[in-house]
Formats: structure tokens, C-alpha cells, sequence
């Protein structure tokens, strides 16, 4: 997995740790949990762009002002005397000190698989707002999640509907009023803007998660021609990496600056690109593709692009899915979001304050201990769906407080276990003012 260090930034004042599959990062408001999980999105959705140029040639300080510090409305941490960030992940090192950035391709850059990433706002309930989506604002995360719900309620019809957890409703999305609806278990609907609070909480975790997790791998995603002309240049420029280290130089000097030979390079990127899309329009009788060599051409860029525009894996980063719900809710949204993460291939960030979040993740763990012949007999006698057990080798749970690491390494036994005495922790202070107050009530 990857490497990641930050100084500096927002309330972290200094953290350094490897991710592993599963990272739950917990901790008091201000701790600088959301601010680690910031970072690592940007990281996560800026190897997948590199990968798209084909190049990290692109990525400059303005880039990263834009796309992290503005995009995650962390304006003031841009610049800021000692801020740092180091990342290495699959493809790419990227290097944030002191205003200025560095970017690198490891030796995973070439094979490097795309990714499908999602990052849940802790102000998802934003949906609920009626006329949320005529809302002028600027470009920013919030402004992406609301597109991105927009394209991706349309997969979940009254016949598609989503079920939420055990609950009484269901969502679904009604085309003829464009209206985001709750289906309830008496058979009527109303408008998804009169759920409670913990239901507008609830229902876009669930549905994202579900399409990021499942509906992308079955399906084929919808794709603007600007996306598909990327994905196609994308294809091009991995073909050719593999054939000419002139090429990769070439590629990093159309970002770089423009010489005349780099925008030769690009100019035969173009047209490229634009030879496959008649091509896959039908329109080849237009073009010369009788030549084998050029029949061979097209049949590697097209699949190497069918291969770069289907996600590999995904990654999920989830603001505090407590918000707003019931704590037997809240273990079973926990067991939910596990049984649809494939760990072998997905990574899962959460940023949590609850200890029943805890306590469930705790229990997946533990569960998936369960020695083999006892299987069958431990999944029927506990509430936990065998698909939410979890290897705890592939979770690491680290406690955030004053902006590091509280005692710099994860808050699990040598088992992978949440030790007991975090709990006990927890949950000393309440009982202590509690038997205090019994005491002087007697």
C-alpha cells in the first residue's frame, strides 16, 4: 500500500505511517482526522490523473493549490511556513514542502492499474436541501459530490431501488419528477427531502458505496466524449511508452514547455485519438485499416484503452458515517460498508468520533478468527454477515489526537484486535462522574 507523511497542515502537526487496506482514523474534532483523509483522496484521485496524462509532467504548485488546498477548502494551509506531505503510492511520489512540489513515477507507474475514487462528505446530508442542485457554488468537493449524485441516482429506479440497511425505507430515483424518492415499507413513497435526518445521512452511503463497489464492475459506466477522448489518449500514450524512452521525455515536455517537437507529439496524439473514435463510430471505411500492421495498431490501442477506462479497484473515503444515526444503525452501516469493500482489491478510509464504530469493526475482526469448522455454526449465532469479516491484518486503526499519531503506532494487540483498555478508556470518565453522583445521591 502506501507510504504517507504530513507536517504542518491544518491541525496535523506531524504523522508518519504506512495505509494498509483498511484505515480508520478516529479521535476528538480537530484531531486532523479529516485532514489526513483529505490528503489521501487528493493523492489517490492524482495518481489516477497522472495515469490518464500518462505523464506527472502537469503537476505543479498551482496545481496543487487548486486541486487540494482550494478543492478541500484548505486555502490558508497553502504556503504555509513547514507544511509538508509526503505520498508513495502504486505509481507516483509527490513530494509537498515549503510551496514547492515534486512528482515522480516509481517503477509501479507503467502497470499501474485505474482506479474509481470516491470521497463522502460529512455534509452528505446537503442533499436533503431542496433546490441543493440549482445552488450556485464553487468548484470544490461538495460541488463534485453533488454532480456525481446526479449521474449516479439515475442507476437506481423504483425497480433498481436501494435498500437502506434494515430500516423501513428504501431509495429510488423517480426520472419523470427528477426527484429523489423514499419508498416505505407500507408501500407509499414520499420525497427524499422529508427523510429524517439520519435517513439523508444514511441514503447517499449507501447508494455510492453500493455503485462505486458493485454497479461499476457489472455495468458499464456512462461517458462524456471528453472522457472517452481522454481514456483513448491515455491508451495512445501507454502504447507508445512502451516502444520509445524518446516518447516519455517527448510527453513530459508537452507540459513542460512547448517545443515545436512537443507539439508535433501532441498534434499525432490528436489525431490519434480522433482516427479510433471514427473508427468505433463506424466509420472506418473512411480510413485505410485494410493494412495489417494498421488493423493490429488500432486492435492493441483499443483494448489497451478498454483496460485503462474500466476501473480496477476502488477507493472509498468516508466522513464520520455515524452522523446522525442510531447507534444500532450505526453497526449495522459499518457492517454494511465492510461486506461491499473487497479488501483484496479496494482500499477504505473512515473518519469516525464513535466507539460503536469501533466496537463493530472490532467484532469483524474477530469474527473472521473464527477457526475453520466453526464457520457455519459462529455466522449463525451472531448478527454479522460473514462478508463484513474482515482479515485484521488488512485493518489499521489509529487514534488522532492534538495532530499526531497517539503513541505513534496503531491502537491494536499483536492479534490486530482494538485493545480492551481503549474502551475502558472511553468510557472511564462517564462512569466515574457516574458513581461519584450515585455515591452523594445515597
Amino acid at each position: 500500500m502506501a507510504h504517507l507523511s504530513i507536517r504542518n497542515i491544518g491541525p496535523v502537526k506531524t504523522i508518519d505511517i504506512e495505509l494498509n487496506r483498511i484505515n480508520i482514523f478516529m479521535g476528538p474534532q480537530s484531531s486532523g482526522k479529516s485532514t489526513v483523509a483529505k490528503i489521501v483522496s487528493f493523492c489517490q484521485w492524482l495518481e489516477k490523473d497522472c495515469l490518464l496524462h500518462q505523464t506527472v509532467g502537469h503537476v505543479d504548485n498551482a496545481y496543487i493549490k487548486t486541486h487540494l488546498f482550494d478543492y478541500f477548502a484548505m486555502t490558508s494551509c497553502h504556503g504555509k511556513e513547514n507544511a509538508m506531505f509526503h505520498y508513495v503510492g502504486n505509481g507516483i511520489e509527490i513530494s509537498y514542502m515549503n510551496n514547492a512540489v515534486t512528482v515522480n513515477k516509481t517503477s509501479g507507474f507503467q502497470t499501474m492499474q485505474v482506479s474509481k475514487n470516491l470521497y463522502l462528505p460529512s455534509e452528505r446530508n446537503v442533499l436533503g436541501i431542496p433546490g441543493i442542485f440549482t445552488t450556485k457554488m464553487p468548484n470544490c468537493y461538495l460541488l463534485d459530490f453533488l454532480d456525481d449524485w446526479q449521474i449516479i441516482r439515475t442507476k437506481y429506479s423504483l425497480d433498481t431501488k436501494r435498500h437502506l440497511l434494515d430500516l423501513k425505507e428504501s431509495y429510488f430515483y423517480d426520472s419523470k419528477s427528477n426527484a429523489d424518492m423514499l419508498l416505505l415499507d407500507d408501500g407509499d413513497s414520499i420525497p427524499f427531502s422529508e427523510g429524517s435526518s439520519g435517513i439523508q445521512s444514511v441514503t447517499p452511503l449507501c447508494v455510492f458505496i453500493d455503485y462505486i463497489t458493485e454497479w461499476i464492475y457489472s455495468h458499464d459506466e456512462d461517458k462524456s466524449a471528453y472522457s472517452r477522448r481522454k481514456y483513448r489518449q491515455a491508451a495512445i500514450s501507454r502504447y507508445f511508452m512502451g516502444k520509445s524512452e524518446t516518447f516519455v521525455r517527448m510527453l513530459d515536455d508537452i507540459y513542460r514547455k512547448k517545443s515545436p517537437e512537443s507539439e508535433r507529439i501532441s498534434q499525432q496524439l490528436a489525431d490519434l485519438v480522433d482516427t479510433l473514435n471514427r473508427i468505433q463510430e463506424n466509420k472506418s471505411d473512411m480510413l485505410p485499416v485494410e493494412d495489417p500492421d494498421t488493423k493490429n495498431l488500432i486492435d492493441e490501442l483499443t483494448e489497451l484503452e478498454h483496460g485503462i477506462s474500466r476501473p480496477s479497484l476502488s477507493n472509498l473515503v468516508v466522513e464520520e458515517p455515524e452522523q446522525n444515526l442510531f447507534p444500532d444503525t450505526q453497526v449495522k452501516l459499518l457492517y454494511f460498508i465492510l461486506s461491499k469493500v473487497n479488501y483484496l482489491r479496494d482500499s477504505l478510509i473512515i473518519t469516525t468520533h464513535s466507539p460503536y464504530i469501533l466496537y463493530a469493526i472490532n467484532n469483524c475482526m474477530l469474527a473472521s478468527k473464527v477457526s475453520e469448522e466453526d464457520i457455519d455454526e459462529v455466522a449463525q449465532a451472531i448478527d454479522i454477515p460473514k462478508d463484513a469479516w474482515v482479515d485484521s491484518n488488512k485493518v489499521s486503526v489509529w487514534e488522532l489526537d492534538n495532530g499526531i499519531i497517539k503513541g505513534g503506532k496503531t491502537i491494536q494487540d499483536e492479534r490486530g484486535l482494538i485493545r480492551g483498555n481503549y474502551f475502558d478508556r472511553v468510557m472511564h470518565n462517564v462512569m466515574a462522574d457516574f458513581h461519584t453522583l450515585v455515591d452523594y445521591s445515597e
